[in-house]
């Protein structure tokens, strides 16, 4: 019969040799995923460009109290009112017609455009630097192709709105 082990001896590994071991290991997994490791870090550095990274740190370090916080609030009157009408708010979002919002955007942005053009104009008509817009001019430029599109467009939301409304039994 063999004698009792009567001590266990443990070797301790070289913290050289598991550092290396170590560095050898990630070098081996960046190798692998080289495009995916520069996409995460270009991930990262646009986010501190940002300033966008200690806000998402500080958020996930403390998730549990976000969360609890979100919920306390949510849990208020106005909090439910808020979830309410922001889920209405999707619903409705996803019933419109993209071409017909993408038209109606991209003339938004053309009008906006133009009244930058024209900025300077108004302010002197609101200082009172420039013959206000009379009666005429305002029936000069319903004679423009492009006012009056944008008029009969209005009108016609207008007239549209103004249907939806009846059909829900509001007052008139």
């Amino acid at each position: 019969m063999g004698e009792p082990i009567t001590s266990i001896q443990r070797t301790q590994p070289d913290p050289l040799q598991s550092r290396a071991a170590s560095l050898e290991r990630v070098a081996a997994h960046l190798a692998a995923d080289e495009e995916g490791v520069i996409a995460g870090l270009r991930l990262l550095g646009a986010l501190e460009e940002k300033g966008l990274l200690p806000l998402l740190t500080a958020l996930v370090e403390r998730g549990d109290r976000v969360l609890a916080r979100g919920v306390d609030v949510l849990h208020t009157s106005s909090g439910i009112s808020a979830l309410q009408t922001a889920v209405t708010l999707l619903q409705w979002v996803g019933k419109l017609d993209s071409n017909s919002v993408s038209t109606l955007f991209t003339a938004l942005d053309a009008g906006v455009k133009r009244a930058g053009l024209k900025s300077e104009e108004v302010n002197r008509r609101a200082q009172g630097n420039s013959r206000p817009i009379g009666i005429y001019d305002i029936l000069a430029k319903l004679q423009d192709p492009s006012v009056n599109t944008a008029i009969g467009y209005l009108f016609e939301f207008l007239a549209g709105m103004g249907e939806a409304l009846r059909e829900a039994g509001l007052p008139k």
